[in-house]
């Protein structure tokens, strides 16, 4: 915590770092907690002085690396069975077709990897944490359609071009920010094969509601797959039969798009 708390304040000045500490510590105690003022004030600062804010490479990499995986195994994010359930039937499963080939970013403990690799010809899972990518090759060690890499940040080079056919991201890219997201989105119109599809759940309006959001949104999303070659399907930020499972706390949405 005190490496992080150090990479906060070289990356965003003392004036952000006094808002943030407050805000982290209190996110600590009281999970899914909103802090309206020091949310807006912290947004405020990284626009006003173009700072990375909680969401840069090296500062993901110190919380998910410190991250205690083994506790829940990133199910304390799932607020019900029925709600991953129907995320799986009513999103994953209508967007990505079976024995395909899958990237995955940001895997964690393997929350969404484990039906991936049950319905794919392969799958490629990449996270910035090496902690995070050790924990699901133990998971994982029985499967023989998956394979491993660490990234600095958003480079994919280790993936060949037009090689795979889905992306699927949930939970990740809420927390990486505009910059880093665009640099994904680079990568994914080279790698993906013509047709190929994206599905990321990411942050819509600029972080505004918390939750370690980055100041991504819905409308600059689409106008960085537009800059890439790439073609938005749709956006949603609820599913189900009657729209009864969503991603409405912090005001976050789905957006899939096809090379």
């Amino acid at each position: 915590m005190l490496l992080t708390f150090r990479l906060l304040l070289s990356r965003n000045g003392f004036l952000w770092t006094a808002h943030a500490v407050p805000y982290i510590l209190i996110r600590n105690l009281f999970k899914h907690c909103r802090i309206p003022i020091l949310d807006r004030h912290m947004k405020q600062l990284e626009k006003k002085y173009n700072l990375p804010g909680i969401n840069c490479a090296e500062i993901n990499y110190s919380i998910w690396k410190n991250w205690d995986w083994e506790r829940k195994a990133g199910e304390e994010w799932t607020l019900s069975e029925e709600w991953k359930q129907s995320l799986i039937n009513d999103v994953m499963l209508k967007y990505i077709e079976r024995d395909k080939s899958v990237l995955e970013i940001g895997p964690g403990a393997g929350r969404w990897t484990e039906t991936l690799q049950k319905i794919s010809k392969d799958v490629t899972i990449v996270d910035i944490s090496d902690r995070c990518i050790e924990i699901c090759k133990k998971r994982f060690s029985q499967c023989d359609n998956i394979t491993y890499f660490v990234t600095g940040g958003s480079n994919l080079d280790f993936i060949p071009g037009e090689t795979i056919d889905f992306v699927w991201s949930h939970d990740v890219f809420v927390h990486i920010n505009p910059e880093d997201t665009e640099r994904y989105l680079e990568e994914f119109s080279r790698i993906l094969r013509k047709g190929g599809r994206g599905i990321i759940h990411h942050s819509k309006d600029g972080g505004l509601h918390g939750g370690w959001r980055s100041s991504m949104t819905d409308e600059l999303f689409v106008k960085l797959l537009s800059k890439y070659g790439l073609s938005l399907v749709t956006q949603f930020d609820s599913w189900g039969k009657n729209g009864e499972f969503d991603v409405h706390y912090y005001h976050d949405t789905f957006t899939v798009f096809e090379k």
